[in-house]
Parts: structure tokens; C-alpha cells; sequence
């Protein structure tokens, strides 16, 4: 796999940063009025932004017709891998495509 390029990898990291910052469990009141969603994953199963409240997450919002999404996605496993012992949690998010769709690409 290619190195990640210097850019992109330092933007991700303060991408990843802010996202601690923000997500304190610390502050239980704002922690209350946190936004959720849930939608389910490949297997059907209903995932939901809070159940990983207190973890570092990321999301990635991504189509299979979507050239420079198809080209990060090695450069999010990399920071991924360089950053689960940290407990972060990657959720890529397709909507509009069906299940089939989305594991034929993967």
C-alpha cells in the first residue's frame, strides 16, 4: 500500500483530535443533547452513533460511483489501523446503494 501523503494524514489526525475533543463523556448534559442516528450495516444489523459514546469516531460518507472516495479508503484502513489502540472507530456510511452494491466494491 502507498504512504499516505503528509497533507492528508495531518488533516485526518486534526479530523480524528477534534472529534476527541468533542466527544468528552465528562459533560453528561451535553453529552445528553448529542445528536444520534442509526442506520443499519451490511449485515442488518442497527448500528447507532451512540453506541460508541466515549470512543473517537470518524465518519466517511461515500458512494461506489465516487472515484476519490474508491482511493481513500486504503489512506482511512491505514489511520484505522495506526489508530485502534487509541479506540477509534471508522463508520463509512453509503446511502442510495443496495447491500450487493456495496460488498461487490469491497
Amino acid at each position: 500500500m502507498n504512504k499516505v501523503p503528509k497533507a492528508v494524514l495531518i488533516i485526518l489526525l486534526v479530523v480524528v483530535g477534534l472529534i476527541m475533543l468533542g466527544c468528552s463523556t465528562q459533560d453528561t448534559e451535553r453529552d445528553n443533547q448529542s445528536p444520534d442516528f442509526a442506520l443499519h450495516n451490511l449485515e442488518g444489523k442497527l448500528v447507532s452513533l451512540s453506541d460508541f459514546r466515549g470512543k473517537p469516531v470518524m465518519l466517511n460518507f461515500w458512494t461506489t460511483g465516487c472515484p476519490y472516495c474508491i482511493r481513500q479508503m486504503p489512506y482511512l484502513q491505514q489511520v484505522y489501523e495506526e489508530w485502534l489502540a487509541k479506540g477509534l472507530v471508522i463508520q463509512t456510511i453509503n446511502i442510495g446503494e443496495t447491500s450487493s452494491e456495496v460488498k461487490e466494491l469491497l
